[in-house]
């Protein structure tokens, strides 16, 4: 399966070189995040770096749209960071217009997060139910931990200060 992954790599790659007129090498691809991230781009020390979440992609619910949706968008940052050091985008930021617009050049959705299937993922973790005025609210251990330390957190719908009720196992 991560042959799918390194020859979609290889073909936005390309796509975005011959688009840009620059070459770039990608130092190392690995298959080794886990949780809700699906990709991650990494420019470190001027050589650049791509990880993947093999768990979300070999899900077969998600596979196709991963690599229609997830290796575009990690390429994306990957073209953002050398036409940076070239000097052609002056300090952008992450998913703004430099990004979209190398997204708009690789042809693939501009959409910064993902709404994969998560359910056959390593995405299973210990969450934690909260309720505010208005819905029930499922927190990760870490932000449970910061409302454990004095942190508030606030319902973005009804703008109330949320409380703790149980801990549950679920999928996210």
């Amino acid at each position: 399966m991560e042959i799918e992954i390194i020859n979609k790599v290889a073909y936005y790659k390309a796509l975005a070189e011959k688009a840009y007129n620059i070459y770039f090498s990608i130092k190392e691809i690995k298959f080794n995040l886990s949780g809700k991230i699906a990709g991650q781009a990494i420019c470190e020390f001027g050589n650049y770096f791509l990880k993947f979440n093999s768990s979300i992609y070999n899900n077969p619910i998600n596979s196709n749209n991963f690599l229609e949706t997830t290796i575009p968008h990690e390429i994306a940052h990957l073209v953002v960071f050398e036409l940076t050091k070239r000097k052609i985008f002056i300090n952008p930021a992450p998913h703004r217009k430099e990004w979209k617009q190398v997204m708009e050049v690789l042809k693939a959705p501009i959409k910064i997060t993902h709404n994969f299937n998560l359910e056959l993922s390593n995405a299973t973790e210990k969450m934690f139910v909260y309720k505010c005025a208005c819905k029930t609210h499922y927190l990760s251990k870490i932000r449970h931990n910061k409302i454990e330390r004095g942190y508030d957190y606030f319902c973005k719908d009804c703008r109330t200060k949320i409380s703790f009720m149980n801990k549950t196992e679920t999928h996210i």
